[in-house]
């Protein structure tokens, strides 16, 4: 079974693929979707740019340009 329009295809193995998609809701590989949020335990991503994680490890460069690091303000 397949199923296909232009831009859009299901193949029989579950595999979705399409070039312009718009998911409002509901679950995929455990996070939840929002129209304006994506989630998981421990881990939250909102489309105003927040990101809260509880368990995150980064690397590189940070820069903060206000709030606290470890326990430290920042100063600009």
């Amino acid at each position: 079974l397949f199923i296909s329009s232009s831009n859009f295809k299901v193949k029989h193995t579950g595999e979705i693929t399409g070039s312009n998609v718009l998911f409002d809701g509901g679950t995929i590989g455990g996070f939840t979707l929002s129209d304006t949020e994506i989630s998981s335990s421990g881990l939250l991503l909102k489309s105003s740019g927040q990101i809260t994680a509880s368990n995150a490890d980064l690397s590189g460069k940070v820069t903060a340009t206000s709030g606290e690091i470890g326990g430290w303000g920042t100063k600009v």
